[in-house]
């Protein structure tokens, strides 16, 4: 009862905000019939279909005045309506000013760093060391956004920024117990337009080179080859296990940033998960507790623009999760205290009420998270 409540007064915050910042930045010329209906419509497709290219363009439509280069274009937009000339009025002289400090903010590493360390990493570390010891027969490996094709004057196979992740899974795969990968990517809608003709999902790109770069038996490495999503990837590898009898536990491979996310979901759908992040971007200082400015950590950098902006875009994303309610809440994740079994005089007992140590660190840490 209570996430439900909850998730009704965060819609309602949203649409407040979100009806206040368009009016804001809309001009009332705009609201006719046929611009009320599009937005609708946007909205509606997000909803029913966030995957569909259309919804994509919408969501980055949407979502522009919660993103760091979105807003400080919204602002420096706003700002012009005040430029007479050589005059400048105050309102808008106060809007550039805020524009400059939030970029500021948002590409100086020191900021963007320290957030991405303190909120990300530190918990996907901890994760990792308390679930060291844990064990699992499959291997899920998160692989959107992982490689581009080898087309026209490419010679190989490129990595993206994910694409540790591919290493990761081998190395994964050959010092546990995982006895089969199940490659989770469709086909992206930036392939060039010869790659989709031929229908490659990104999934067959990632197994070829586990198989040929990684040596992987090709018969160990199971394709997933729709989904577009992290959702849809939860859904389509729930299906894969049921239909294969798979003990419903596995190693997740995906990056630090979308762990929380990726390991809620797959609980929602009743899924327990083994973490195994990747793609790491900062390093733990050698004295936690100090944050250590230098020169460098407070001059505007690309990099730090980034990080913010990918950090950013996983809140939201996370939050439009929890608000169509598929993400567990963090007390079910447990990977010892939910659905857990014994034998006892022939029946299976129910140990849901009872929690391990590292039960206890996990709920703990993904209070953090939250």
């Amino acid at each position: 009862m209570f996430l439900v409540l909850t998730r009704v007064l965060l819609w309602l915050l949203v649409l407040i905000i979100a009806f206040y910042v368009f009016l804001k930045i809309v001009p009332k010329t705009y609201f006719t019939f046929l611009g009320s209906l599009a937005i609708v419509i946007f909205i509606v497709l997000v909803w029913f279909d966030p995957s569909d290219r259309t919804a994509t363009l919408a969501w980055s439509i949407l979502s522009l005045p919660f993103q760091p280069v979105g807003l400080i274009w919204i602002l420096l937009a706003q700002s012009l309506k005040g430029i007479r000339g050589v005059a400048i009025s105050r309102t808008s002289r106060n809007q550039i000013y805020a524009a400059f400090v939030l970029l500021w903010v948002f590409s100086t590493p020191l900021f963007s760093e320290f957030f991405y360390q303190r909120s990300i990493e530190r918990n996907a570390i901890q994760l990792l060391e308390t679930t060291a010891t844990d064990t699992a027969e499959t291997i899920v490996l998160i692989a959107q956004q992982t490689v581009e094709p080898q087309v026209l004057d490419r010679r190989h196979i490129q990595l993206s920024d994910n694409g540790n992740l591919i290493s990761y899974t081998a190395q994964l795969y050959n010092n546990s117990t995982a006895t089969r990968i199940i490659i989770s990517a469709g086909q992206r809608y930036d392939f060039p337009e010869e790659v989709r003709e031929q229908e490659i999902s990104e999934a067959e790109i990632v197994r070829d080179l586990l198989v040929e770069q990684f040596g992987i038996p090709q018969d160990r490495a199971l394709l997933e080859d729709t989904a577009l999503n992290l959702r849809q990837s939860v859904l389509a590898v729930s299906e894969i296990i049921e239909e294969n009898d798979f003990e419903p536990r596995v190693f997740v491979v995906t990056s630090a940033l979308s762990l929380y996310r990726a390991v809620t979901a797959f609980a929602r759908e009743n899924i327990e998960v083994v973490p195994r992040p990747g793609d790491f971007v900062t390093f733990e200082p050698s004295n936690p507790e100090r944050l250590d400015v230098t020169l460098a950590s407070v001059v505007p950098s690309a990099r730090g623009l980034t990080l913010s902006t990918r950090l950013i875009d996983e809140y939201l994303t996370t939050l439009y999760y929890f608000l169509r309610g598929w993400l567990a809440p963090a007390e079910f994740v447990c990977l010892q205290c939910r659905d857990a079994t014994l034998q006892s005089g022939g029946e299976r007992q129910s140990l849901s009420n009872s929690t391990s140590d590292n039960s206890k660190k996990l709920t703990e840490i993904f209070g953090d998270l939250r």
